[in-house]
């Protein structure tokens, strides 16, 4: 074997070519076989071959060593060959025999519960299988005290755990492509594939697995083998190739003995030619290296943010072109592209750069398999409505595909009827759409106080969910509750197929990401299905969930290998690769180098005895720190141009990040060189003084158009020219302009609309409601947000734990209600007491209520409910009894429940309230005919420890705003007097609050009153301007910002600018707002 060493760039490639054309030259259609370790080197040797050095070889093949190996493979087996299994499929190998507790994994037991326990045991275990290790001799070198002592246990119990898994590899016949790589090494001696080159290259790896290893070395003791190995190889020893010579001085060196071993970088007409670059981690201050080419260039940059450094990359790349270099002499390398691949794919689409290469994106994100997951969990989740909702909306659904009566389906109205119906979660629940398969549903309001608003929902839309639903569900009840892997397999092909369209169907486009998707998916169903051989039955939850752990493990590969782009890899695929210009990104400390710890299950120190001692070659984690030096030193001399190294100085979150420190040893190794730094600035207008973004030319139509408008100029041209949406940026330039002045008075856009004629027509004619008008004095824009423009939250009822307190309230009040209702009819109060037990009743209409919520709504967990049912009933009957012994103490009567009432203000009122229609819905009425009294009756729930200002003083309450209630039930009780008994002698009205709270000292019920005759004087002259300047505000359109205790549960804050200062500053400035603003401030004492 022959054995080459030296450098990539140019020393290897060009060496490549001599020995070619040597062998070439000779004879033409001499066979020659190129071995290489990745597809992406394979790649750059074919480019260098013609592209580069425009020649053309017959009868030479170019290899991975995969490739090889299924060759050799196929020599024997032809086409026909079994399965090789992945990594996720020996990962449940191994969960499944840790779970059926098979002899030698007691140790492990638990691990498999673990989130990512067997991936990390599999890990350790495939390092062990890849480097050969035999059980047997290694725990007989264990007994023997080879290993330490404080980890001999741990040791031990993982190769009795490999043992076991071999052997039931074996037994069931699982392969993989370790048992691949065995195969093509015993082939190699009688390989007649191989047997017919003349010369076989290697190129290009600087270390292999053990199984590698051997299959390499059978080759190169089989056949005629050139080995051409990258290593700068000197006395003494360079740092950053340190990693390629412990490799070469174990495994390779001596092998092809030292008349065939060529050192480039010694010979007479290639000394001291390795470049300034090469001093990159070299320790040894008497080496001299050249200067760099005068056209080599170096710049570092730090930006805010992966954005900002990817766009930085796009518009430098833009610029390069410019200058006569092509997309496809460029490179952009991160040490890894989990964390930067889809933001270059993103931010390189902007501009229209073309990628070159494979960029592996994870197969969760994309939305079919989004999709996917939902079908596959409905019937372990029980049909949660979030899910059901997420599916039918989801664009890759077969909604037509079912058969539908209508054409125009609507899950957006699928949404509001099942947060209409409560619907959480249960095919039970799910019923409830069966009440309106035949009549049109109208979604209730928010409560009586509110502007009306009719939705009506078709009921053929409603008819079109029940129907999918019900197929829907029919499907999946049919899934056997334990079958086979492939039983489910095929079950769930048929399922996908039939609802989300995925088959493996013939497409347009091949390359294109739904059909990527489609054929992962269906790839991944054809793998499960082999674990057959590992458990013949499993139960559809656990089909379930290790489905869904591959689908969220796998990966998906867009590779555009031909076009002519710019090559995207990580720093590993990288190697041997060369560019007139590269970008290394993410130079930051943790990223590159990257973090490295040893394994948690078999420590660096075993791994050197297996080495060492047994001749097993299990690579050591922590030697890759070397490995990491070795791949920025092949990627810094992989530029013969222009270098580019960039960092995130912090990231999107503001988070402090630390540049790596091999940019400090690349500023020492290029010591005198053409190397500048630079901190690109975060903010749009500052970036104009940082390249690449100074150069207006290279900027998006929308960077620029942010620019110019920032800096004051017309970008109008621009954005209708780039139709950047022109009407609604015209539109968002006088928004901005006008929220952004510095002035004190209010506009449009605080709320200062114009007179909401149509509104207050509405409005004024169903009457003043006090609640509306309460809502009001507490925060006009809250009013106009709620009641003018319908704002409100949608209701989530899958993630209710229960009822709320409002509902906990709705509940008493029903339960009041019902019970006062049968105890008037039964003639509880005209003398029928004694033959009627409160508490039966109560316990009735309490059962009655508690049924219909739970018909309706999700009661979360049925032992809080149960609770609660007892909690509520029990304060009820405490609150009842106490009621009804202030009854018979006052002489009231209840005569009414849960009744409405309209009537106009009196003539007298001030405007605009006179004649004006009011209304309200009273709680309870009650009489005292002896007397001649009326008393309105409104229940006030309290979960407080104690009576807030405005409850303890109604009338203080009711001149400030914020209640109400009682002015106006004294009003209207008074008019419905009046109708009752037009000749009559005037009543006395008031207006109670029964205050009903269990955590108050005076409770569980405290009674607030508020009586008529505080109308007439002058309290009740200024409650009445209150209220009409409350009207007044309402009829004008003033519903500007008031902030208060009540934004913090505000249910618009989203929309609220109360943090934006020129919109508080106008609001609380203004003068306007000022006499709203003293509401709060009355007191009857001060009048």
């Amino acid at each position: 074997m022959q054995i080459i060493l030296g450098p990539f760039h140019p020393h290897l490639e060009n060496s490549l070519i001599e020995e070619l054309a040597k062998y070439k030259n000779r004879d033409l259609l001499c066979p020659l076989l190129i071995l290489v370790p990745s597809d992406a080197l394979r790649r750059r040797l074919k480019i260098l071959l013609t592209r580069e050095r425009n020649l053309s070889f017959v009868n030479l093949q170019l290899l991975t060593f995969h490739q090889l190996s299924s060759k050799l493979f196929a020599e024997t087996n032809g086409i026909h060959s079994p399965a090789w299994r992945g990594d996720l499929f020996l990962e449940e190998v191994l969960r499944r025999i840790i779970r059926s507790k098979e002899p030698g994994t007691e140790a492990f037991g638990g691990i498999e519960k673990r989130e990512g326990g067997c991936a990390a045991l599999w890990q350790s275990l495939r390092d062990l299988r890849d480097g050969m290790v035999q059980p047997d001799p290694a725990l007989e070198a264990l007994g023997e005290g080879h290993f330490d002592a404080r980890t001999r246990e741990r040791t031990a119990n993982l190769l009795i755990l490999l043992q076991t898994l071999l052997r039931f590899c074996e037994d069931h016949d699982i392969k993989d492509h370790f048992d691949l790589d065995k195969f093509a090494m015993a082939r190699v001696p009688l390989s007649s594939f191989l047997s017919r080159f003349a010369q076989i290259f290697y190129y290009g790896f600087y270390d292999l697995t053990q199984i590698q290893l051997d299959l390499f070395h059978a080759v190169a003791q089989n056949h005629p083998t050139t080995l051409f190995f990258p290593l700068v190889h000197n006395q003494p020893g360079h740092e950053g190739w340190g990693f390629a010579q412990l490799f070469y001085q174990r495994y390779v060196q001596g092998r092809g003995g030292s008349d065939t071993t060529r050192n480039l970088i010694d010979e007479p007409d290639r000394s001291n030619d390795l470049p300034l670059t090469f001093r990159i981690f070299d320790q040894d201050p008497q080496r001299q290296y050249p200067s760099l080419a005068i056209n080599w260039r170096c710049r570092m940059f730090n930006t805010f943010g992966i954005h900002d450094e990817i766009s930085a990359v796009a518009k430098e790349i833009l610029r390069l072109t410019d200058n006569d270099i092509t997309f496809d002499q460029i490179g952009v390398v991160a040490r890894s592209l989990d964390a930067y691949g889809a933001t270059i794919k993103e931010v390189f689409a902007q501009h229209k750069i073309p990628i070159t290469g494979a960029i592996e994106e994870p197969l969760v994100q994309f939305p079919l398999t989004k999709a996917a997951i939902l079908l596959l969990n409905l019937p372990a989740k029980d049909y949660l409505r979030s899910h059901v909702i997420d599916l039918l909306s989801s664009p890759y659904f077969q909604l037509n595909a079912l058969g539908s009566e209508s054409t125009d389906l609507r899950p957006d109205l699928w949404d509001l009827a099942t947060r209409e119906l409560a619907i959480c979660k249960g095919l039970k629940q799910w019923q409830r759409l069966e009440r309106y398969t035949a009549t049109d549903m109208k979604l209730s309001q928010v409560s009586h106080d509110d502007e009306p608003r009719v939705i009506t929902i078709p009921a053929e839309q409603l008819r079109a969910v029940a129907n999918i639903l019900t197929a829907l569900t029919g499907d999946l009840s049919h899934l056997p509750g334990k079958a086979s892997w492939s039983r489910y397999a095929i079950s769930w092909k048929e399922i996908f197929k039939n609802y989300l369209g995925i088959a493996p169907e013939p497409a347009a486009d091949p390359n294109a990401a739904d059909t990527l998707v489609r054929n992962q998916i269906t790839d991944i169903l054809d793998q499960i299905a082999g674990l057959d051989a590992v458990e013949p039955n499993v139960s559809l939850g656990e089909f379930s969930r290790t489905f869904q752990h591959w689908l969220e493990r796998g990966t998906l590969v867009a590779a555009n290998k031909n076009s002519r782009g710019v090559a995207v890899s990580n720093a590993t695929a990288a190697r041997g690769l060369g560019f007139r210009a590269l970008f290394i990104v993410g130079m930051n400390e943790g990223v590159f180098p990257r973090t490295i710890r040893e394994d948690a299950f078999l420590r660096d120190r075993d791994r050197e005895v297996l080495e060492r001692d047994l001749g097993y070659k299990v690579s050591q984690k922590l030697a890759a720190f070397d490995e990491e030096k070795l791949l920025f030193t092949l990627l810094v001399n992989a530029a013969r141009e222009q270098l580019y190294c960039s960092f995130q100085r912090s990231d999107e979150s503001g988070r402090v990040l630390a540049p790596s420190w091999y940019l400090a040893e690349l500023k020492r190794a290029l010591k005198g060189a053409d190397m500048t730094e630079d901190t690109i600035a975060r903010s749009i207008t500052d970036k104009a003084h940082s390249k690449p973004f100074n150069c207006e030319e290279l900027l998006l139509p929308e960077e620029l158009a942010i620019r110019l408008s920032l800096a004051g100029k017309d970008a109008k041209f621009l954005i209708e020219a780039a139709n950047l949406a022109p009407n609604l940026f015209k539109q968002g330039l006088k928004t901005i302009e006008h929220i952004d002045l510095s002035t004190d008075r209010l506009d449009v856009f605080d709320g200062m609309i114009e007179s909401p004629a149509e509104y207050w027509r509405r409005f004024s004619q169903r009457g003043l409601s006090p609640t509306g008008l309460e809502l009001y004095a507490r925060c006009p824009f809250q009013y106009f947000a709620r009641q003018v423009l319908g704002l409100q939250r949608l209701e989530t009822p899958e993630n209710t734990m229960g009822p709320s307190l409002a509902e906990f309230g709705e509940l008493g009040h029903l339960i009041l209600k019902l019970t006062y209702q049968e105890l008037i009819q039964r003639g509880y109060f005209t003398g029928n007491a004694s033959m009627i037990t409160v508490d039966a009743v109560l316990t009735t209409a309490a059962q009655e209520a508690f049924a219909g919520y739970e018909a309706n709504s999700p009661i979360g967990y049925p032992l809080m409910w149960e609770t609660l049912r007892e909690t509520l009933t029990q304060l009820v009957k405490d609150v009842v009894h106490r009621d009804l012994q202030e009854l018979a103490e006052s002489g009231y009567v209840p005569v009414h429940c849960e009744i409405d009432i309209a009537d106009h203000l009196p003539a007298d009122w001030p405007a605009p309230l006179n004649d004006l229609a009011i209304r309200g819905r009273m709680d309870r009425i009650d009489r005292d005919p002896v007397r001649n009294r009326m008393r309105i009756v409104d229940y006030k729930f309290k979960f407080g420890g104690k009576p807030s200002a405005i409850d303890k003083d109604l009338s203080r309450a009711a001149l400030r705003g914020q209640r109400l209630q009682p002015p106006f039930y004294c009003v209207l009780g008074k008019a419905k007097r009046q109708r009752e008994e037009p000749r009559g002698v005037e009543a006395q009205v008031e207006a109670s609050f029964y205050f009903i709270a269990p955590h108050w000292s005076e409770g569980p019920l405290v009674n607030k009153s508020f009586s008529a005759g505080e109308l007439s004087g002058q309290i009740g002259e200024e409650i009445k301007k209150t209220v009409a300047q409350l009207a007044q505000g309402i009829q004008s359109g003033r519903f500007f910002i008031q902030r208060g205790n009540h934004c913090s549960y505000c249910d618009v804050a989203e929309i609220c600018r109360k943090n934006h200062p020129p919109s508080l500053w106008r609001a609380e400035n203004d003068p306007i707002t000022r006499p709203h603003r003293r509401l709060r401030e009355r007191d009857p004492k001060k009048l």
